[in-house]
């Protein structure tokens, strides 16, 4: 039996730091503890913080400050913006393009609800399973045809 490639998905703002004004690190030895629990093959972002036009301050400052505190590196292809979410949740709702502006993703939808379309439009993680750890999750897990998803709330590591 093939053995499921597992990728782990953080949180930023109240997960991993502070906030982006302030990107102190936090709960690094219970992050660190649940990473090499779960020994992902990839690690991504997914932040509800995350529009496109922070991207460049998200690589220059806050990447090598988490990848050098949690000893990890982070899959640049796996660091969806919101926009993207936006754009993979009326993919999978078959809307019109520019349907879902980033309001309605806070107004209408979760984070929970965002990060499962995330996944189930993501072609090339059919197969896995994907781990979001977050700060506004409820500790679930979902299994579809193709992959399984779990929601972990970073509060529930101890």
């Amino acid at each position: 039996m093939r053995k499921t490639e597992k990728v782990v998905f953080l949180d930023l703002e109240e997960t991993v730091i502070e906030s982006f004004g302030e990107p102190f690190l936090i709960r690094v030895q219970a992050v660190r503890r649940f990473l090499a629990a779960e020994a992902p093959s990839r690690i991504g972002i997914f932040s509800a913080a995350l529009g496109a036009e922070d991207k460049p301050y998200l690589f220059r400052t806050i990447l090598p400050t988490l990848e050098r505190g949690l000893g990890i590196v982070v899959d640049e292809a796996l660091i969806p913006t919101v926009p993207e979410v936006c754009r993979a949740i009326e993919r999978k709702r078959g809307l019109g393009r520019n349907t879902v502006s980033e309001p309605d993703f806070f107004d209408f939808f979760n984070k929970d609800l965002g990060f499962l379309t995330f996944v189930r439009d993501h072609a090339a993680l059919s197969g896995c399973e994907c781990v979001l750890l977050d700060d506004l999750v409820e500790d679930i897990e979902i299994t579809l045809p193709d992959r399984k998803v779990r929601l972990v709330n970073v509060a529930s590591l101890s």
